[in-house]
């Protein structure tokens, strides 16, 4: 459950707050805004479609990475892919697909804060740990990364955040059409692996996993809606 349950409530919470902070930028200043404050985060985000289409075998139709919207296309980016609706592969993928963004804006999200805050992504990874093993408590790491690493940080998580965890209801649609087959994955897996490993030494792994990538998607929540709070600040004394 920690694997899927609590990410995808993060996701849902994440698509939603930034669908809301995109409105608000298109309102106030214009729809190109949405492309200069959250470039990177769609680049990240049609990137991870086009990998795991790809991964699983489907074909890539058009590509457009990032692209300022018009009067005819409104879309900030994107993949179009078709699968063979024969195949339980390329059917599963679908799932896979649909929520790429999520994962992919994670790892890049990791690995920024890894190389330019590690010790505040050490003390995450710690909490994450302890949560796992059903403890609430963390030794947090009280050394200060550099400041501008720490500003750098700030500007691209704001950006990955705003651009790229907004899953659209196309993405949520494709995800549907596979996820009764990862259902049936998840079942026969864990039910091979409690037959292979019946002491469930996996199962802590995958617990520590699960809660990491919690943690990860929180740490972007929470920032998502205290910029979002900024902006509607800024756009109440300015507008």
């Amino acid at each position: 459950m920690n694997l899927v349950i609590i990410p995808l409530a993060f996701t849902g919470a994440l698509s939603w707050l930034n669908r809301q902070t995109k409105k608000l930028l298109v309102t106030y200043y214009g729809p190109n805004s949405q492309v200069w404050l959250g470039g990177l985060g769609i680049m990240i985000h049609e990137t991870s479609h086009l990998i795991a289409a790809l991964i699983f075998r489907h074909r890539i139709d058009a590509v457009k990475l990032l692209q300022f919207p018009s009067t005819n296309q409104q879309t900030l980016g994107y993949v179009r892919h078709s699968w063979n609706q024969q195949s339980k592969y390329q059917q599963l993928g679908n799932f896979f697909i649909g929520l790429a963004p999520a994962v992919g804006c994670s790892l890049v999200l990791a690995g920024l804060g890894f190389w330019l805050v590690p010790n505040l992504m050490h003390t995450l990874m710690a909490w994450g740990i302890n949560l796992s093993s059903g403890q609430l408590a963390a030794s947090p790491d009280l050394r200060i990364d550099k400041w501008w690493h720490i500003l750098l940080f700030i500007i691209l998580a704001t950006n990955i955040s705003w651009g790229g965890f907004d899953l659209s209801p196309a993405d949520l649609q494709n995800t549907s059409t596979g996820a009764w087959l990862w259902g049936v994955v998840l079942v026969v897996g864990t039910l091979t692996l409690t037959l292979v490993s019946p002491h469930g030494t996996w199962l802590s792994g995958l617990k520590y996993l699960g809660w990491g990538w919690a943690i990860l998607l929180g740490f972007a929540l929470l920032l998502s809606f205290f910029l979002q709070l900024i902006l509607r600040i800024v756009i109440r004394f300015t507008k």
